[in-house]
């Protein structure tokens, strides 16, 4: 393309420089026929006034003659500078018989005439008569120079007009090879492009359909091979961002891989999680249902207990007829007084076995708290794709902290109602030996039957305590058990959530078989 371009700029440059040439040509063909003419002209008009002033004797046809005649050197002398070497001999003997034409005239010519024209004035005809045969002698030889003088002026003016037109048609001639040269190399340049039109058309079509066949691969997901492009052009550098657009895809499809698989474990791992703390959430359950029926029981037995000392002190009242069942009645208090003192042991030991378990559910709650930020992390890291594992694993983390929030207020009750039965305990302690005291006392002395009643009365204020504490334990024990329903129900719902995130990563793992690295 670069060769057919230098070729037509240089052969347009050889034509504008012919042409230009014949056009320099013309022009001074041209100058010199106009300055012929004007000299011929110029110097017609001079001899036309040296014929004037000889019949009218005017000095001012002199003038006229004079200027003329430098007019006519100074145009031979412009045309001397323009016409060929060969001519120049010519020119030059123009000029010479110019120069002789003019001497003549002025110092021969004119001087004769002048005193033609006086004699005439002043009557002196003889005179005058020789005058004039002189004038018309010297007219006649200045005539010959003259003639000799227009021929070569006319021979001047006819080659420089056969020179201008010869340089015309050459110039015409030259026109229409420039014109039939011109269509030809037009014609040859528009068959020379469309050829370079198809072959550049071929050349960049085809790195072009192969970059595009190369990247429908890219389209279904197979990203195996590179595109191979040797070019440096707009294709090569096409060809160049696809492949590193393809290494970016592979990089970021094996690093989704890596994510899925962990997410896949980490799924699996809090599914069994969820399971094992679903399991204690549910055994804990158990036992808190057992203790709230174990508190239940020590509540009723309690008011039992209460109602026996009220029936223990109308018939300490009754006098020493109900001694002996007061004996009896003693008796038996101090046996439920033990049960009731076994019991809060029980309830003792109970409390403490349910600190264990509510210490177990603050482990498995501060656990599943710590997967549940891990799954953030790792839902983070995964992008869009884990947006959703975000949510659940957001909503573990809440459950976990309502978890953690109901275990602390589950060991400040049970703080309480171990307060409360450390209290009862004494308290039962300290009836018991009253009881005692008092069962002594009735086999002593019949006169100390009235402090038994007050010692009565006084066991019974206390287990009026006593029973108004099981009966808040009762109550706390139901709430405790109505939580540990809750995070049982909670447990199953982290659990339910464990398996989604499973389900989730599985699908991404399956959408990330689909392409080919």
């Amino acid at each position: 393309m670069l060769a057919l371009i230098m070729f037509i700029g240089g052969t347009s440059f050889f034509f504008i420089n012919s042409i230009k040439e014949k056009t320099r040509v013309i022009e001074n063909s041209t100058k010199q026929v106009q300055l012929a003419l004007e000299t011929e002209k110029e110097f017609k008009e001079a001899v036309s006034s040296t014929r004037a002033y000889m019949g009218y004797g005017d000095e001012s046809f002199i003038t006229k003659e004079n200027q003329k005649i430098a007019d006519v050197d100074k145009k031979m002398k412009a045309l001397l500078q323009i016409v060929d070497e060969k001519d120049k001999s010519k020119m030059q003997l123009v000029i010479t018989l110019l120069g002789n034409y003019k001497k003549r005239v002025s110092d021969e010519l004119f001087p004769l005439a002048r005193n033609f024209h006086h004699t005439v004035a002043t009557g002196e005809i003889d005179k005058a008569q020789e005058l004039r045969n002189k004038t018309l002698s010297l007219s006649n030889e200045i005539s010959i120079l003259q003639g000799q003088i227009e021929s070569e002026l006319g021979t001047i003016a006819k080659k420089n007009n056969d020179l201008f037109n010869r340089s015309l048609s050459a110039s015409l001639s030259e026109q229409d090879k420039v014109i039939t040269a011109t269509l030809l190399l037009n014609f040859f340049t528009i068959v020379v492009g469309m050829i370079l039109s198809v072959f550049l058309t071929k050349m960049i079509r085809s790195p072009i359909i192969h970059t595009a066949k190369e990247a429908e691969k890219f389209v279904i997901g197979d990203f195996r091979q590179e595109i191979h492009c040797t070019s440096s052009d707009e294709v090569g550098q096409l060809t160049r961002t696809l492949n590193q657009m393809r290494l970016s895809f592979r990089e970021i499809l094996q690093n989704l891989g890596q994510l899925s698989g962990n997410l896949d474990e980490a799924a699996n791992q809090l599914v069994i999680q969820s399971e094992q703390t679903s399991q204690g959430a549910e055994s804990i359950s158990a036992t808190t249902n057992q203790n709230a029926c174990r508190i239940t029981d020590l509540s009723q037995r309690s008011q039992q207990m209460l109602q026996q000392a009220d029936s223990a002190c109308q018939q300490a009242k009754q006098g020493y007829q109900g001694i002996s069942l007061v004996i009896n009645q003693m008796q038996d208090i101090l046996e439920v007084s033990n049960e009731v003192e076994t019991s809060v042991q029980d309830l003792h030991s109970a409390i403490n076995k349910t600190s264990q378990f509510v210490e177990v559910i603050s482990s498995i709650a501060e656990r599943t708290h710590l997967l549940a930020l891990n799954a953030a992390i790792e839902a983070a890291r995964a992008g869009e794709a884990g947006k959703g594992f975000s949510i659940v694993s957001d909503e573990v983390r809440k459950l976990a902290e309502q978890a953690a929030q109901s275990v602390g207020e589950v060991n400040k009750l049970m703080l309480e109602i171990q307060n409360a039965a450390t209290k009862s305990r004494i308290s039962l302690a300290s009836g018991n030996q009253k009881v005692q005291e008092g069962n002594k006392m009735v086999g002593e002395v019949g006169g100390l039957f009235h402090k038994i009643i007050q010692e009565v009365q006084y066991l019974s204020e206390h287990v009026r305590n006593v029973v108004t504490d099981t009966q808040q334990i009762e109550a706390g024990g139901k709430i405790m058990a109505v939580t540990s329903q809750r995070q049982t129900v909670a447990m199953q719902e982290a659990k339910t959530a464990a398996i989604g995130l499973k389900n989730l990563s599985e699908g991404l793992q399956g959408v990330l078989l689909k392409f080919k690295i």
